[in-house]
């Protein structure tokens, strides 16, 4: 009885722990993902992608583009900002990460890739990682 007890309560404090990280993983066009990070939630919507200049697959480019993109940031739902972050290993006019209120903000990842099936400005998704 003391060892189902016990499992119980270590079951119960692993649910419920306190992230410092998380991933953002299909953020779509105008959609929005919560985390809780740290103990607050953290909100992010991919409000537009601004530019998507990657080589599309099986082509030969002599620069490998760059993908732009407009978030906003809220924090226990009070808007922290707006910001536009360019995709990490990409030619960059924008930072690929920035901190706000604590958190850390990378744009990881954007798909499909140009060139590959269902590519389309509507279906594309963005990956982030945000940590505290």
């Amino acid at each position: 009885m003391k060892y189902l007890l016990f499992l119980s309560v270590v079951c119960f404090l692993s649910c419920n722990k306190n992230h410092s990280n998380a991933s953002f993983s299909s953020l779509k066009v105008n959609s929005c993902e919560s985390n809780l990070i740290g103990g607050n939630k953290v909100k992010i919507c991919l409000l537009k992608v601004e530019a998507d200049s990657r080589c599309p697959l099986n082509a030969y480019c002599i620069h490998k583009g760059f993908v732009t993109a407009k978030f906003s940031v809220k924090i226990n739902e009070s808007l922290a900002d707006t910001i536009l972050l360019d995709m990490k290993n990409y030619e960059s006019v924008n930072p690929s990460e920035i901190i706000i209120e604590g958190y850390k903000i990378s744009f990881q990842t954007l798909s499909p890739y140009p060139g590959e099936v269902g590519y389309s400005y509507n279906n594309l998704k963005a990956g982030l990682f945000v940590e505290q």
